[in-house]
């Protein structure tokens, strides 16, 4: 999925680094770069809340303002409802924990948590929201609460962005053998069922050749985890057995990339932003949307031309503008979640990758 690197050195001369605060860490605790006081148990976790969850309510996303409740219903629980809506929206969107308790966003554990709960009047209180979003599978391990007075509650958690040592990069034959596409992963389950097996990144010439969604997490950073986190799913282009290049010096592991997705389910996407995010910066996000923007959008039955792979349309922008060339192209699936050479697609992929300049030579990271 590697965009060419002209477009990624635009990127990268215009966009800023965003500072972010050290805060505590999230194994230990112990005071934070400001001097605050955090949870010396880092996973929120306290006798005396032993009795929370009973009293925890169903979280839910805001999505737009519902009109005051009338009738016989308690007017002071409609306008505080009302109220609360109105705030959400501000907030772009709302993750309820419990009782009135809510956050602006849950973030993913690669990004640092810093996030207001609302409505919490105690760090008690903020610890029994973090342990609703860590059973609800949005908030990983390792988080805490801060809680003062004027401030109020706070819940954080340090970001994870430590990634293992590139491996070196070596060539395959794609035709070796009669399944799969030699080292790269098959992705499985519990991946969506559209983002299993493994994908042919069409028209890229010697670049980018395939790319699988696999992974066991061993490329740290929570990069090919092999399962989304929430609705997010990250991938390391230039992780082990991950993403296939036609050529040994295009597969842009100067700036070691990774792809960010962010997608509109978590168990049937349809749609993904992709964020990219190289590691010349510590693999923080630093490049607006605006600026570059890389989107993939499900085609509800596939091609003609391919019956029986799933398939993408990976569409690139900048500036604003869509741009062409090899630069927007789409994603064939060519082996499915069992190891399968599907055809045709298999066949049309090969027959590609024969007439560019290493024929049948692939080349990975292993």
């Amino acid at each position: 999925m590697a965009s060419p690197a002209t477009l990624l050195a635009v990127a990268a001369l215009v966009a800023m680094a965003r500072a972010e605060g050290a805060g505590c860490q999230a194994a230990g605790g112990g005071p934070d770069a400001a001097g605050g006081a955090c949870d010396a148990e880092p996973d929120g976790v306290q006798p005396d809340d032993v009795q929370a969850d009973a009293l925890l309510q169903h979280g839910s996303k805001v999505q737009g303002i519902a009109p005051l409740a009338g009738g016989d219903v308690n007017v002071d629980a409609a306008n505080k409802t009302h109220w609360h809506q109105h705030h959400c929206r501000l907030l772009g969107s709302c993750h309820y924990c419990g009782e009135d308790m809510y956050v602006a966003a849950v973030k993913a554990p690669w990004e640092t948590m810093d996030e207001t709960v609302y409505n919490a009047g105690s760090k008690s209180k903020c610890k029994q929201c973090g342990r609703y979003f860590q059973r609800q599978g949005m908030l990983q391990p390792g988080w805490w609460c801060e809680y003062g007075w004027w401030s109020g509650a706070s819940l954080k958690r340090g970001a994870d962005r430590t990634l293992a040592p590139m491996k070196p990069r070596k060539s395959y034959d794609l035709n070796a053998g009669t399944r799969g596409l030699g080292p790269i992963m098959v992705g499985t389950a519990p991946l969506p069922e559209s983002l299993r097996g493994i994908f042919w990144q069409q028209d890229q010439q010697d670049n980018g050749a395939a790319l699988t969604f696999a992974g066991d997490g061993s490329e740290g950073a929570w990069c090919n985890n092999g399962s989304l986190v929430s609705n997010r799913y990250r991938i390391r282009c230039c992780g082990e057995n991950i993403f296939s290049v036609a050529a040994p010096n295009t597969d842009n592991c100067w700036a070691d990339l990774i792809y960010d997705f962010v997608f509109d389910s978590s168990s049937a996407p349809t749609h993904g932003q992709i964020r990219i995010v190289p590691g010349l910066v510590g693999h923080r996000d630093i490049i607006p949307e605006l600026l570059l923007d890389f989107e993939m959008s499900l085609r509800p039955h596939g091609l003609e031309e391919f019956p029986g792979s799933v398939v993408w349309d990976r569409d690139s922008y900048l500036f604003g503008a869509q741009v062409g060339g090899g630069v927007s192209y789409k994603l064939v699936q060519i082996v499915d979640q069992h190891g399968a050479r599907i055809e045709p697609a298999w066949s049309a992929f090969a027959a590609y990758q024969a007439k560019q300049t290493n024929g049948a030579t692939l080349y990975t990271r292993r």
